[in-house]
């Protein structure tokens, strides 16, 4: 009876232990809002409360730090209280509970001597490899800028939709009727009454003119890029070389990084980009209801989405967000069977279409 009660005391305590010292938080930052405020994919979900500190960085170097001032089911609302001296927060910064790291100070190398050795050959010899490091370093950049353009193109796909014709052509059949029959049946004795022709052809421009009212056009550009391994990859790769990051160890812990706070190992990621050229406003609120994933004969709704996509869009305004939808069912399974993924947009002012990245 001792040892039960004491395997029993060993496991509470253990419990108390792990619940003391739990594993930090991470997740990202998805959006910055015009009045300073940061939106983070992390919520109510993630058990996120008001008051939470977070603590921003960007390739292991801290950035800033920011408290969650509103909390709903998948993002939370947070203000910058500290910003480290000429860094500013990004989108895809990264964002954990853990407190930034102290760095210690470490004397500078005493490089006189090598330097005073230098002869005029060796001269010569470190400035052919200075170039031979820059025109690998340029060769690399347009590897890496090239690749990603191509990946990016081959993994998104517009399109565009319109509704409105911009006028409206109205006929009076009655006049028409009475003008055709003058000149074609009346017989020998019918003449044309330009006054006749003339007015008739002015009703018929003045009710198209009418009717063109820009204000019910509604013009829209949905760009939708899917966020698979390979696409990934290359925006891994690009995204840590504009960061100055080109060791290939941390390129891949960016890419870790990025690959669990998108979500792709349980979700397939798309991101959406909405385009309003105008001339009239128009709305897709909830967006949900206009996007889905195709699962066989069926039609399978988000898990969830950015909420900024079911902004009312002026002429000329973009919003850019994510929308998201299960990977495997309730089994463990994975709901598609193939690579290639089917989106279905629906009811995009009235038009639909299928949309395939393989």
């Amino acid at each position: 009876m001792r040892k039960f009660f004491l395997g029993v005391s060993v496991f509470i305590l253990l419990l108390t232990i792990l619940h003391s010292t739990a594993f930090p938080l991470e997740g990202m930052v998805t959006r910055l809002e015009e009045n300073g405020t940061v939106i983070i994919n992390k919520g109510l979900n993630a058990e996120i409360q008001p008051d939470t500190k977070f603590y921003v960085s960007r390739m292991g170097e801290p950035i800033a730090v920011i408290m969650v001032k509103m909390v709903d089911d998948y993002n939370s609302i947070c203000q910058v209280v500290e910003a480290m001296p000429g860094k500013s927060i990004k989108v895809g910064d990264v964002i954990s509970t853990e407190e930034f790291k102290k760095v210690e100070e470490t004397p500078p190398s005493d490089n006189s001597s090598s330097s005073s050795s230098s002869v005029s050959g060796g001269d010569k010899s470190q400035e052919q490899m200075e170039k031979d490091r820059e025109k690998a370093r340029q060769q690399y950049e347009k590897d890496v800028n090239t690749r990603y353009e191509d990946v990016l193109k081959h993994k998104t796909q517009i399109y565009s939709f319109r509704r409105g014709s911009g006028g409206t052509v109205k006929i009076n059949a009655f006049d028409i009727y009475n003008l055709m029959s003058t000149v074609v049946f009346a017989g020998p004795y019918a003449s044309f009454n330009v006054y006749h022709g003339v007015t008739s052809a002015y009703g018929i421009y003045s009710s198209y003119a009418s009717s063109a009212d820009p204000s019910k056009i509604r013009n829209v550009q949905i760009e939708l890029t899917y966020w698979d391994e390979e696409y990934l990859d290359a925006f891994a790769t690009y995204y840590s070389y504009k960061e100055t990051v080109t060791d290939p160890q941390r390129v891949e812990s960016v890419k870790q990084n990025i690959y669990r706070q998108k979500g792709l190992d349980k979700f397939y990621v798309f991101q959406v980009k909405i385009i309003n050229p105008g001339p009239g406003a128009f709305q897709l609120a909830p967006f949900p209801w206009h996007c889905y994933m195709k699962v066989g004969d069926q039609r399978m709704k988000s898990a969830s989405y950015d909420e900024v996509l079911d902004k009312a869009l002026n002429p000329q305004q973009v919003v850019n967000g994510y929308i998201y939808f299960e990977k495997y069912d309730k089994n463990g399974q994975p709901i598609l069977s193939g690579k290639s993924v089917t989106l279905i947009l629906e009811d995009i002012l009235g038009n639909s279409k299928e949309v395939t990245f393989e």
